[in-house]
């Protein structure tokens, strides 16, 4: 598993992460077993979007991402 991006998107009331990794059937597995509420695949630019309550989750799943979740907020 391969984090190429992650980076603070969204929108208010749905704040999250755009992860963008090469494609691995397997997390893609677990990723689709997070309820639609809290996660959605952008088609156009091949990511995937992760709320922020469950990016603890993912960050198990994905460890490049969990340095991405100790930086401190720019804004």
């Amino acid at each position: 598993m391969s984090l190429q991006q992650a980076y603070r998107g969204g929108s208010e009331g749905a704040r999250g992460w755009w992860l963008h990794f090469a494609y691995d059937e397997e997390l893609v597995a677990k990723i689709k077993t997070i309820h639609l509420r809290y996660r959605a695949w952008d088609e156009d630019k091949k990511r995937w979007w992760i709320s922020d309550e469950k990016a603890d989750e993912v960050a198990t799943w994905l460890p490049g991402f969990k340095a991405f979740l100790r930086q401190p907020s720019l804004f």
